[in-house]
């Protein structure tokens, strides 16, 4: 069985590419690190709030999560430590990129079926 188109909305999301070394004014190694990730990528996909006995024990009873995206496309590259805009649309430059802050992030690993995959959604704070 599919998803219903009509119950799919737009949101954006953004992969892990890896870590940074920030610089001081010398161009030298502070140390420290920024996260670094990839464009915003548009994505339609139902999203569910995570309330019923079903979305409570799909990822576990303990795991810290808002909603509950399902999909019917099982290879997109969504992982563990990708960023969400869901209740924000980002502002994307000509180059692809962005400067505003995510407002979600997945909160476990996906869940896969046959015909589906699900996402455990948490929404964070980013200043």
């Amino acid at each position: 069985m599919r998803l219903c188109e009509k119950n799919k909305q737009k949101i954006y999301y953004a992969t892990y590419v890896g870590k940074v070394p920030i610089l001081d004014g010398s161009s030298n190694k502070t140390g420290s690190y920024t996260l670094s990730y990839s464009d915003p990528i548009e994505l339609w996909i139902n999203i569910a709030p995570a309330n019923g006995i079903l979305y409570g024990s799909m990822f576990g009873i303990n795991a810290n999560y808002s909603k509950v995206m399902v999909t019917e496309t099982m290879d997109l590259s969504l992982a563990s430590d990708s960023i969400l805009w869901i209740d924000v649309a980002p502002t994307i430059a000509e180059d692809g990129s962005t400067t505003t802050k995510h407002d979600a992030m997945l909160g476990a690993p996906p869940a896969k079926s046959l015909n589906n995959v699900s996402y455990a959604v948490r929404y964070v704070s980013v200043s």
